[in-house]
């Protein structure tokens, strides 16, 4: 079985169809499942015409990591159950970060001139962003 994205594959778009070509013909997409943790993500499967590949589509989640479910209950024409498998993958990151606390407080007055400014993010920062200073 192949499978596009591979296990392990970063930066996937988020409306890119997800897609299983198997050496069998399937029965059906039964037991094939995209996952973010504990939740399921609506994707929408089908088959191709000779049996042999599935096709997801849908809008995913950005910047996670998902799991592409195969389980046993995927069975090819004579009734033959796969062998359970997981794919993960990760989609791009399209959300920016936000600030989500400033210290000292906007508009705080008599703060010293070597006090420190402290901006909290809501997710890491890249490593080389820059962190250069603006003012307003």
């Amino acid at each position: 079985m192949a499978s596009n994205p591979a296990d392990g594959t970063t930066g996937v778009a988020v409306n890119q169809a997800l897609t299983l070509t198997f050496s069998e013909a399937l029965a059906g997409t039964g037991g094939i499942s995209v996952m973010n943790s504990t939740s399921i993500v609506t994707v929408n499967p089908s088959l191709s015409s000779d049996g042999k590949t599935v096709t997801l589509q849908g809008q995913m989640p950005d910047g996670m990591q998902l799991a592409l479910n195969l389980t046993a209950q995927v069975t090819d024409v004579f009734g033959r159950q796969l062998q359970p498998l997981v794919i993960h993958f990760t989609t791009v990151d399209l959300t920016p970060p936000q600030v989500v606390a400033i210290v000292p407080l906007d508009k705080s007055i008599q703060v010293p001139v070597n006090a420190v400014v402290v901006a909290t993010f809501n997710k890491a920062l890249s490593a080389t962003a820059s962190l250069g200073t603006q003012s307003r």
